[in-house]
């Protein structure tokens, strides 16, 4: 009988014994943890502190609640205690009395049994991986079992027993796991397992020395390894992922060295083979060559013609995704920045969904070719500071109440009724990717209503404003604000003598956007995530690194690869099927009634009867096309402010807005003729016609300035921080100044100082701010350094008339300063441009919605009289 069934048929549930006593008699019973409940004579007990959190928990205050994190169930023959690939990694299991049997998917009969003092679960949350097995109560006994929360490891891990219990148990679960992964026989599957050691290393463990002897087949099972070697024209590097082998050269030639030294990347779990034992066993050592030598024979950096083959710009892109941590990302958010037009809606499609923004347009920058075989890095992406749900959390790990725990999908999220505030999380989080927020304001963020007045409104650059105190209706109106032209003030810290709650993405789970039914199940059958269904131009996306770096894809090894695993290949912006598809439809009904328009004004005219009707003519099919199209364009703004619910993505919605606009523009102006008619009529026709040019300027922007940006800009920055550097630099520039005057008037070569420095700064400041210098940035579009080479080039010979070193000095930094502002400037006005033509725009669309509806009117009342 499998799991499944057995636990269909048990309709009983398991029932928690509350008697704390009955609990730490439990714990006396099994030898691996019975050192908690130890009694120092005169003194108590030995983990007193300790053992009153684990089972009694402890209050820190007012919802401050910590623990208990070791409780004890009955579970009733047959029941179910964990399910196989269920995403439970805050809970392991213990033992006391009964038995449980273990199942495995495709089996029917148990392939283990767990008697008394058994640890089972441990894998999940050691490793952070689905459960591998379905664990149910014994069929016949039943099981009582301790159920142990993951914060309680920090205290049973002092434990001698407990701790050298649970490693053994983990290194020999790793080991089977591993060995069972791999391409090999069952046969000598199972004799690497009786051989095999199974490691699990941090980042920056040294796994190899280069002329150190290959004691060990090292392979790699997850995470990622660089080899570093030594050549003539200097250090050589590459990358290795799961499923390749370091050492394999000790299979062909014994007593062999390692060619290179090899470090860890990231958390690497490895399954080492001695290459003795392998000796001992010839026929081992052949089955393990032949089967996995395409896992082991690929060279090294010395010997680059048998190495995997990466040109300079795919392994720049592999030595940033893995020195940054990416790719050990559960769920990534993406910037294309050749497509982000800076608009903020992300960060506030978060805010309006969670009521706090949790998504911060800042964070790591990489550069990267699109396809494997692009020599330049010719793709910009930015990782906004927002959680990736690493496979090896260290927000998870350090949280003391387990308010932080691992859900469906390998979602990390943060449970509010257990978190106490105190930062840890935010602190250790890596990414910055973990804010504190009072938990009144928590409160206030809460779906199905509305946020109170003195909830802090969201800004148009993804940051929320200060919370203020008075009614948003008495403050002064500012028309820039308005149109969004105007840069939001930061908002205030939040200190911590409030009652802090952390929060942190959670893929937008338990929010409107992806609802659940009674059962629990998801409604919908896809998950969406707001930021990228608000993003208006498709330049945000989720991705799984290994299915979308396909730079890292590649470097994943034959001796785990399944048929069908790795998806090897860019899904992002340019293979975008929503996008292409609204293009090929935006185009295709825009030639056909464009052209089917023109076709029937040639044949018929503007005004003859059609169809036996004395009104009915392509004057008014025009008018009525036009009228449908200008309909469809509106509806793109309406879409722009659902928030809260799924509308389609707006990237969609913005090419239908697009072609729409385009149809009704071409439609109108046929309908319109060569006579504009009235006053009325004329003015609706201009104003018409100053939409259609605004927004083919605003299409136009969005085309170019994005890629612009990109272009000269180097490292992503926000608005906001490009005006704050540049003030700073005009400080700079100031305080230079007067510091050296002071200097030199106190050497009494004031009046030197004001002919010769004070006009050849002067000079060099209004050359570097000239227009001429600012159209270089757009023209030449070099990097900041290159920029910099040159300028100081330029004025080698300013600096070196300056009579005193201290001044050459200073005019060298004032020059370096002035440069950078101007490329400040340059990329300010591209992000004001990608602004500006918004509100010609909206007042012309609003003067033309105006008049068309008295045309309409007219129309109606001249057609009706």
């Amino acid at each position: 009988m499998s799991a499944t069934a057995t636990a269909a048929v048990t309709p009983a549930k398991r029932q928690e014994i509350v008697n704390r006593h009955a609990i730490l008699e439990a714990i006396r019973g099994i030898s691996a943890i019975e050192e908690l409940v130890e009694h120092e004579p005169g003194h108590g007990y030995k983990f007193g502190v300790d053992l009153e959190v684990a089972i009694y928990g402890r209050n820190y205050g007012p919802g401050k609640k910590v623990g208990p994190y070791i409780r004890m169930y009955d579970y009733p023959p047959g029941l179910e205690i964990v399910h196989q690939g269920d995403w439970d990694t805050n809970t392991f299991y213990i033992i006391v009395s009964g038995a449980a049997e273990v199942f495995v998917a495709g089996v029917t009969n148990p392939v283990a049994t767990f008697e008394p003092g058994k640890p089972f679960g441990e894998m999940g949350v050691l490793a952070g991986v689905p459960r591998s097995a379905t664990v149910i109560a014994h069929r016949q006994r039943g099981a009582r079992v301790l159920e142990v929360q993951r914060p309680a490891l920090r205290v049973l891990r002092k434990l001698k027993k407990f701790g050298a219990a649970l490693d053994i148990t983990y290194r020999n679960n790793g080991r089977a796991a591993a060995a069972n992964q791999l391409q090999i026989s069952d046969d000598l599957k199972q004799k690497i397992a009786e051989i095999a050691e199974f490691r699990l290393v941090a980042r920056g463990h040294v796994l190899a020395s280069e002329a150190e002897p290959v004691h060990n087949l090292v392979i790699i099972r997850d995470g990622w390894v660089k080899r570093i070697g030594q050549a003539q024209q200097g250090e050589t590097a590459d990358y290795l992922g799961p499923g390749y082998i370091l050492g394999f050269n000790a299979l062909t030639t014994r007593g062999a060295r390692f060619p290179y030294r090899a470090v860890a990347m990231s958390r690497t779990e490895l399954l080492e083979v001695p290459v003795e034992a392998l000796y001992r066993d010839q026929q081992l050592l052949e089955g393990v060559k032949a089967a996995l030598g395409a896992a082991g024979d690929i060279g090294t950096p010395l010997q680059p013609t048998k190495a995997l083959a990466f040109n300079p710009a795919v392994k720049a892109a592999q030595e940033r995704i893995l020195d940054r941590g990416l790719a050990d990302a559960n769920n990534l958010l993406l910037m294309d920045m050749d497509l982000c037009i800076r608009c903020g809606n992300c960060s506030l499609a978060c805010h309006e969904i969670h009521g706090h923004s949790r998504l911060k347009r800042t964070g790591i920058h990489v550069l990267r070719p699109q396809t494997p075989t692009h020599a330049k890095l010719d793709q910009s992406l930015l990782m906004p500071a927002v959680c990736l749900h690493c496979k090896d959390p260290e927000c998870l790990t350090g949280c003391p109440t387990g308010a932080i725990a691992r859900f469906e999908g390998g979602q990390v999220d943060i449970i509010p009724s257990l978190c106490i505030g105190c930062s840890d999380c935010a602190t250790q989080c890596p990414y910055n990717a973990i804010s504190l927020i009072p938990r009144s304001e928590l409160k206030k963020s809460t779906p199905t209503k509305a946020a109170p007045a003195k909830v802090a409104a969201p800004s148009k650059n993804g940051k929320s404003a200060p919370t203020k105190d008075t009614d948003a209706s008495h403050e002064a109106f500012d028309p820039l604000a308005a149109f969004g032209l105007r840069f939001d003030p930061k908002p205030n810290p939040v200190t911590q003598g409030e009652d802090l709650v952390a929060i942190k993405c959670n893929l937008c789970n338990n929010t409107p956007l992806n609802p659940k039914d009674q059962t629990g199940k998801p409604v919908y059958a896809t998950h969406k995530h707001n930021c990228e269904e608000n993003c208006p131009t498709g330049a945000l996306k989720r991705v799984k690194p290994n299915q979308y770096f396909n730079e890292i894809a590649q470097i994943h090894g034959p001796a785990f690869r399944r048929v069908g695993e790795m998806i090897v290949g860019n899904r992002f912006g340019h293979a975008d099927r929503a996008k292409t598809l609204a293009h090929v439809l935006g185009v295709t009904l825009t030639l056909l009634l464009c052209g089917a328009t023109m076709a029937g004004i040639v044949q018929y005219g503007l005004g003859t009867p059609l169809l036996r009707s004395d009104w009915f003519n392509f004057r008014w099919i025009t008018g009525l096309v036009g009228l449908a199209g200008i309909i469809i364009v509106m509806l793109y703004p309406v879409r722009r402010q659902m928030w809260r619910r799924r509308g389609g993505a707006l990237k969609t919605w913005m090419l239908s807005h697009t072609y729409a606009g385009v149809i009704a523009g071409i439609v109108l102006l046929l309908h319109g003729g060569t006579n504009l008619g009235g006053a009325v009529t004329a003015a609706l026709m201009i104003s018409f016609d100053l939409v259609i040019l605004t927004g083919l300027i605003g299409i136009l922007l969005y085309q170019i300035g994005p890629r612009l940006l990109t272009k000269i800009e180097g490292e992503p920055l926000l608005a906001e921080d490009l005006m704050r550097r540049r003030s700073e630099l005009y400080r700079e520039i100031a305080d230079l100044t007067v510091t050296a005057q002071e200097q030199a008037e106190k050497e009494g070569r004031g009046a030197q100082f004001a002919q010769t420095f004070l006009p050849a700064r002067d000079r060099v400041i209004a050359t570097l701010l000239s227009l001429g210098f600012l159209f270089r940035q757009y023209i030449r579009r070099e990097s900041l350094d290159d920029l910099l080479a040159d300028v100081r080039r330029r004025f080698d010979g300013t600096i070196a008339k300056q009579p005193h070193p201290n001044e050459r000095d200073v005019m060298r930094q004032i020059v370096e300063a002035g440069a950078t502002i101007r490329r400040i400037d340059a990329l300010l006005y591209i992000h004001r441009a990608l602004k500006i033509w918004l509100p010609p725009h909206v007042i012309s669309t609003s003067v033309m919605l105006a008049l068309l509806v008295v045309h309409i009117l007219q129309v109606v009342y001249y057609l009706w009289r």
